[in-house]
């Protein structure tokens, strides 16, 4: 998934520990993703009424789909709460994983 950010956390200017940095890059970076997450439970409850709707084969197809969005929504909201004091060098870690649930909520919605 590509956002404004960059993903390397830049040396720390003086009087500014990279912790520091990139806690304040943490916040952007969830602000932004969040946002998604947004976008995505609006179009998680459009589906599940599409769902709650559906007849024959498509019922059960888009229950499945529901189910797997459910699933990746909470995966997504969880990655967005860990530690959002994470080491600069865990930063790149955490920012990966909550990456790869957002590209695989993009899967479905899209």
């Amino acid at each position: 998934m590509t956002t404004s950010l960059t993903s390397r956390i830049p040396p720390p200017c003086p009087g500014v520990s990279r912790n520091a940095l990139a806690h304040a890059r943490w916040k952007e970076y969830a602000v932004a993703m969040q946002k998604q997450l947004d976008v995505f439970k609006d179009k998680y409850g459009e589906l599940k009424d599409r769902a709650s709707k559906a007849e024959g084969q498509a019922k059960p197809d888009l229950e499945e789909k529901r189910a797997q969005a459910q699933t990746k929504l909470d995966a997504a909201g969880r990655k967005l709460d860990e530690p959002k004091s994470a080491s600069a060098d865990r930063w790149e870690k955490v920012k990966e994983g909550v990456d790869n649930v957002f590209d695989g909520l993009k899967s479905i919605f899209t």
